[in-house]
């Protein structure tokens, strides 16, 4: 669903502006309230080059190292820009294919596992981004960031 930044009326794609409050910012909200998009909200930074981009979007980056009997396991979740979500996916998925079958476990579950989130991560935010730390559209209050540690 696509809400006003501003006043969280529904809003239509298609709009250039909010029929009641006259913001052009808008935040795309998953089923479970949590904001996955921002778009034409200039506030709103990259979580990565700290530059504005339009859209933002939640996106879930997940890489392993596989290190023969262990293995470790690093996750990166934000708001990035289209040229840090790129960049991102590379990175991510360049060392977990280099580097994750190193390990037992990492070999049959965690690398296969981290490739699926990765080129999930292509079209869709993760399925619950507050896990991840998105922001949750709070009703009557605007926005609220969500202050819980990102899993690891």
């Amino acid at each position: 669903m696509i809400v006003c930044s501003e006043c969280r009326t529904e809003a239509s794609p298609s709009d250039e502006a909010c029929h009641r409050c006259g913001s052009t910012a808008r935040a795309e909200v998953d089923d479970r309230n949590a904001v996955v998009a921002w778009m034409g909200d200039p506030s709103q930074r990259c979580s990565e080059c700290a530059r504005h981009g339009d859209p933002l979007l939640f996106r879930r980056y997940r890489r392993v190292v596989g290190m023969v009997i262990v293995d470790t396991v690093h996750n990166r979740a934000g708001y990035f820009c289209q040229a840090c979500r790129k960049r991102l996916f590379k990175q991510h998925i360049g060392l977990t294919v280099l580097l994750g079958w190193w390990g037992v476990f990492a070999l049959l579950l965690r690398n296969p596992y981290a490739i699926a989130v990765n080129l999930k991560t292509l079209w869709a935010p993760p399925r619950n981004a507050k896990k991840y730390g998105a922001v949750m559209m709070v009703e009557g209050a605007g926005v609220e960031p969500d202050l819980a540690p990102v899993a690891q």
